[in-house]
């Protein structure tokens, strides 16, 4: 419910300026002809792209209010991809539109309006859209190192200084309406502070917890950390962290917490996935380490519970089964075939002495992947439970539909993606 409410709190916001445009002059007169539906439509798009722009960068600064509102972290970074593809189809039709209206004199005349000229303004216009069709085909299509594609998109905020002057050049309808200038002015004011505060003021503003590493073992491609601190945090079983280790990158990772709440240290379980991922395994006791969180809202109120792991997505599980008390959870631990299970000991162990806890490994190479009908038939009564999905996004996108085609209340279904680039 929270997430639907951000989505509409982001509509009307993007809309509001076209309520304004509308009253400026009679709508019968703005698309009287083709020519002038052409500009109408290239300026709806960028007063829509304008305001989606500069929420695009607010949605990538982990601010706190932003998870209340969409309910985790995860789900703020989903709709930041989302709103970014969307601004940039806005504003791309923004002059694209206006070239049509072009088009009706002569094609020679569209083809002028699309190349850099003697019109400054409609060169930073031109400027800021070529940059971020270069930017976002290099997100999109290029296959980059992590360190070397957050350096790229932080050029972004290039892309959005050039459009702000475009805008404040340009004679059109903002600059002739006080409000309507003053309203989109501030949402791309908030895309340039938005994006100083994360590439800048993050480090100065956001605190960082010092720990050291404490131990670390290797469970085949699975690397295990346990670190300490005399200053440890407060978490929520299920939430997870960011995390740099100095000696072998200045990035911060996403990693989800695994330690239990009585321990005194903190622990992450790393699979072995990309270089940095690789690297883990060679961080030795004794080094330093930077954390920054917690961060993340996947958890459940509810007494009865159903939570399905796929490979790595055991991880913020295990935290959340060490922490089991009062309620009751059957564990679908999913992977492609046993051997691939390096915390089914740990669970079995928890399961033991925890009868509120039931594991159910799951090897696909023997029993398939895992269905809604086989869980439906295993737990029973599902309908009555919360279900708590973190594993690979086509698992979890096959199981939502599942459950739902099972009649099962889509506010029961609660997911952790981990897309936090």
């Amino acid at each position: 419910m929270k997430k639907l409410l951000g989505w509409l709190l982001i509509i009307l916001l993007s809309l509001f300026p076209v309520l304004i445009w509308i009253a400026m002059h009679p709508v019968s007169e703005r698309f009287a002809n083709a020519s002038s539906s052409f500009t109408s439509i290239g300026q709806l798009s960028a007063l829509i792209g304008a305001v989606l722009l500069g929420i695009t960068f607010l949605f990538n600064t982990r601010l706190k209010f932003l998870e209340n509102i969409f309910g985790g972290l995860d789900k703020v970074y989903i709709a930041h991809h989302i709103l970014g593809t969307v601004s940039f189809l806005f504003l791309l039709f923004h002059p694209i539109f206006l070239a049509l209206k072009f088009a009706t004199f002569s094609a020679s005349s569209a083809l002028s309006f699309l190349l850099p000229g003697q019109n400054l303004a409609i060169n930073f216009g031109i400027f800021a859209l070529t940059s971020m069709i270069l930017l976002l085909f290099l997100t999109f299509f290029i296959n980059m190192k992590y360190n070397i594609w957050k350096l790229t998109h932080q050029f972004l905020g290039l892309s959005l200084l050039l459009a702000a002057i475009h805008i404040i050049l340009i004679p059109s309808d903002i600059s002739r309406n006080v409000f309507l200038k003053t309203y989109i002015l501030f949402f791309i004011t908030l895309g340039i502070l938005s994006f100083l505060y994360k590439t800048l003021l993050h480090n100065i503003f956001i605190k960082k917890y010092n720990y050291k590493v404490k131990e670390v073992s290797i469970f085949g491609n699975i690397t295990e950390i346990k670190l300490e601190s005399d200053n440890i945090f407060n978490y929520t079983p299920g939430q997870f962290i960011f995390i740099n280790f100095p000696s072998i990158s200045k990035e911060y990772h996403p990693f989800s917490i695994t330690s239990s709440l009585k321990d005194f240290h903190i622990s992450i379980s790393v699979k072995s996935l990309g270089d940095y991922t690789k690297d883990i395994k060679n961080i030795k006791s004794g080094e330093p380490a930077l954390i920054e969180g917690p961060y993340g809202r996947f958890k459940s109120n509810a007494k009865d519970q159903i939570w399905v792991a796929g490979g790595i997505g055991i991880t913020p599980f295990l935290s959340m089964a060490k922490n089991l008390k009062e309620k009751k959870a059957d564990l679908y631990y999913c992977v492609n075939k046993k051997e691939e299970a390096v915390f089914l000991p740990e669970l079995k162990a928890i399961a033991e002495k925890n009868k509120n806890f039931n594991l159910i490994p799951h090897y696909s190479n023997e029993k398939g992947h895992i269905t809604a009908n086989y869980i439906n038939n295993t737990s029973k009564n599902i309908k009555e439970k919360d279900i708590l999905l973190c594993g690979p996004v086509s698992m979890m996108t096959s199981l939502k539909k599942s459950f739902k085609s099972l009649g099962i209340n889509t506010n029961k279904i609660r997911s952790e993606e981990f897309k936090l680039l």
